[in-house]
């Protein structure tokens, strides 16, 4: 009978181990299945973004509503949680510096969102290499996600970022001709007498139109009494400053700040003749582009940042004819990659001139070695290889 009691309890125990087991085994089980679902909830929730690059588009033009509905009707059709849509109005696509996309990163990064959904490639970015420090950054290893409602992108494969990187070689490439035709466009129409930009402190456009259309200036009372009040204490012997604590006791409103600022004032005493500014030393050293983008090249070839080609630039008194300010990272940046894309008697060159002409990779690769271009390694020109010599933007000669 003991022996019995022995076994039943030995088997009790014995299922209440396995009881237990299981029940743990459950409990580990439903962590994961929570988590699961946890990962997946995240994983559906994307933030939108939207761009324009004028205020007066900002204001009243359908882009955004347009782009705003794309990003919509997108999320819908592929069950994402759409958590905001952030608007960056008036803001270029030559660069990352906007506040709108600043929030973005923060909301991604945080873990807020996990992807960011656009309506088209070129309202992020139509700069080549912002697009690949963006992927490279954020969009690659599936450490977030970048979804177009017009474009397939995938940024996971190497293919689909291949296929990302030649649509941004496209946009950067519509960038630079809008800015030309603009350029062209504003010179033709100042030549006929057209006013460009806003009006200056004390004037405003009316209603009226000239023979030409164009809005005709008249005096602004309360700028004009600004003007005068500026002009009063200077000859009263009155410092900038205190004319800037005057004007803003007075109530006189600047003309897009919100507050006077000592170069405003100084503007305002220069154009009434109060003031003559001291007369800049001329720069000797004025080279056209191609001169200064070579010395900018030789210079990037000995392994100098962008930042040591402007500091040596500067410290040489280089200057591009009709430029006086001084060289910055960016603007070096910028000149390297207008001298690489116009000399096409670099493989560089050659090959994003060909590719402007709508040649594929291969056709480029067997252009580069019939002008006897050789790549750095090895002995014939491949679709990767002309793809990453096109991802360069010229920083090396080859």
């Amino acid at each position: 009978m003991q022996k019995h009691t022995y076994h039943h309890n030995s088997h009790t125990q014995d299922q209440s181990h396995t009881v237990r087991t299981q029940d743990s085994g459950n409990h580990i089980e439903s962590n994961k299945t929570v988590q699961y679902h946890d990962d997946v909830e995240l994983r559906r929730k994307v933030v939108g973004y939207c761009r324009v690059s004028t205020d007066q588009q900002a204001d009243h033009g359908i882009s955004l509503e347009s782009q705003r509905h794309q990003i919509v009707s997108y999320c819908n059709r592929n069950d994402l949680d759409l958590i905001e849509v952030i608007v960056d109005g008036g803001q270029s696509g030559k660069d990352l510096d906007r506040p709108g996309f600043k929030k973005v990163i923060h909301l991604l990064e945080s873990g807020k969102a996990y992807g960011l959904v656009i309506a088209k490639l070129d309202r992020l970015s139509r700069s080549i290499s912002d697009i690949c420090k963006l992927v490279d950054q954020y969009f690659s290893n599936q450490r977030f996600a970048l979804l177009s409602a017009n474009e397939n992108i995938d940024t996971k494969s190497p293919t689909g970022r291949l296929h990302l990187y030649l649509i941004s070689v496209f946009a950067q490439i519509e960038r630079e001709s809008i800015v030309e035709r603009v350029t062209t466009a504003i010179r033709h129409f100042q030549a006929q007498g057209g006013k460009v930009g806003c009006a200056p402190y004390g004037w405003r456009y009316s209603l009226r139109l000239d023979e030409r259309g164009n809005r005709i200036l008249e005096e602004a009372p309360q700028q004009q009494a600004a003007i005068r009040r500026i002009g009063e204490l200077f000859d009263a012997g009155k410092s900038v400053r205190e004319i800037i604590e005057h004007l803003t006791a007075e109530q006189f409103p600047p003309q897009r700040a919100k507050t006077w600022s000592q170069n405003a004032v100084w503007r305002i005493l220069q154009k009434t003749g109060k003031h003559t500014p001291k007369a800049r030393p001329l720069v000797e050293h004025r080279k056209n582009l191609a001169v200064v983008g070579e010395r900018a090249l030789d210079l990037r070839a000995d392994g100098k940042s962008y930042r040591e080609i402007a500091r040596e630039l500067n410290r040489e008194g280089v200057r591009l004819e009709q430029r006086d300010k001084q060289w910055q990272a960016a603007s070096v940046a910028d000149l390297i990659d207008r001298t690489a894309t116009r000399d096409t008697k670099t493989a560089y060159g050659l090959a994003y001139q060909l590719r402007a002409q709508g040649k594929s990779l291969r056709e480029i690769g067997r252009t580069l070695l019939a002008e006897g271009h050789r790549p750095q390694r090895g002995d014939y020109w491949h679709a990767a290889t002309v793809r990453n010599l096109l991802l360069t933007r010229g920083d090396a000669r080859v």
